[in-house]
């Protein structure tokens, strides 16, 4: 839910702490603390989160005051490599899981990420993919966190409608929809030929 529904990062999710989210604004904390650094000076920030996934997050809190929001039986360890990852075994339970579910690539969690990405642009554009992910610069969240899963194509039908094909709902009174182009084999009123053509045919009838 921390990678999907927040786009964390591994080690963000693995430092997290409960004073972190805010469950009443519906937001989660990025920052340093004693136990974990972050990836750069961008990842700071306070992510929004729906009411919806602050609910649900709160009833993972157990009683008391437990300190990491991902229990583990491994100590952190403060000031070494970025690579030690205090919820290791708990990432390897999800990723079996995962891979269950049919991730197959090498990182299934950073997938999850990827996938708020993308979800975060359908929904509010690509700026707001960004903002979202932390990035430095909107070419990194185009070039590797947004996958455009809409078809993006304007719909032809309106425009290549034969003009004498019956309309998809009858009605006593056709409807003009919008933006469609007027057929062409109508000729307009106003034409001078038009005028011409209805004054001979008033003359040779009988």
């Amino acid at each position: 839910m921390l990678a999907l529904g927040a786009g964390l990062r591994k080690s963000e999710i693995d430092g997290l702490e409960w004073r972190h989210i805010n469950f009443a604004k519906g937001a989660i904390i990025i920052e340093p603390t004693e136990y974990r650094g972050l990836k750069s000076e961008d990842s700071a920030a306070e992510v929004q989160i729906d009411p919806l996934l602050a609910e649900e997050l709160r009833k993972f809190k157990p009683a008391g005051e437990p300190l990491f929001v991902i229990e583990s039986p491994l100590r952190p360890r403060p000031g070494i490599d970025r690579q030690y990852y205090r919820a290791e075994p708990v990432f390897r339970l999800l990723y079996v899981w995962l891979r269950r579910k049919g991730i197959k690539n090498r990182s299934p969690l950073h997938t999850l990420r990827k996938e708020f990405g993308s979800a975060i642009n359908a929904h509010f554009g690509l700026y707001a993919a960004m903002t979202a992910l932390r990035h430095s610069s909107i070419a990194i969240t185009a070039a590797h966190y947004t996958d455009n899963k809409l078809r993006i194509a304007l719909p032809m039908a309106d425009y290549l409608r034969a003009p004498d094909a019956a309309p998809e709902k009858a009605s006593s009174k056709t409807r003009q929809r919008p933006g469609r182009i007027a057929p062409l084999s109508r000729p307009a009123r106003n034409n001078p030929t038009n005028h011409r053509t209805r004054r001979k045919c008033r003359s040779s009838t009988p």
